[in-house]
């Protein structure tokens, strides 16, 4: 009998990478890349990097993703951790088809008491309603591994949609 191949992190056929990243301020179109970590589970990959930005972090993003200057202090620049990232075909570019889980949570968790509970749908709250557990948010890689396991609790009822 041939190998069972592992469908978990596909969707519609396709595999998925995913992904996230820090800037060094709140302004996704303007700030620079402080951290990125990306996976592709069935690919058995991973990017897991700081980056080195032209210009420091400000105190907001600083005190929201807890990386610091000396942090970065011999990580490598952004172009090199871009390139990376290409090799591995994940681009960072939001205008790319991409699966917002916060989106698909506020379809498919829309109940007048899922509303109730979940109040907002930020990843923290979706991932507390579901796991009814904490993690440690604002950071890329903890991030990621919420949204796959929110992926992977999700994934029957978006198939089904």
């Amino acid at each position: 009998m041939g190998r069972v191949r592992n469908n978990s992190y596909t969707l519609f056929g396709k595999d998925i990478t995913f992904y996230d990243y820090e800037t060094t301020g709140l302004d996704t179109d303007k700030d620079e890349l402080v951290s990125v970590y990306a996976v592709n589970p069935k690919l058995k990959w991973e990017i897991d990097s700081l980056t080195k930005p032209t210009r420091m972090s400000s105190a907001e993003a600083e005190k929201v993703n807890g990386i610091t200057a000396a942090m970065l202090e011999d990580a490598p620049s952004n172009a090199m951790t871009f390139s990376l990232c290409k090799r591995e075909n994940v681009i960072l570019d939001k205008g790319l088809q991409h699966l917002d889980m916060k989106y698909v949570a506020k379809l498919l968790l829309s109940s007048e008491d899922e509303k109730k509970d979940i109040k907002h749908y930020s990843l923290v709250n979706v991932y507390k309603y579901l796991f009814n557990e904490d993690f440690d948010a604002h950071n890329a890689k903890a991030d990621v591994l919420a949204t796959m396991r929110i992926f992977l609790k999700l994934k029957p009822y978006i198939e089904q949609h």
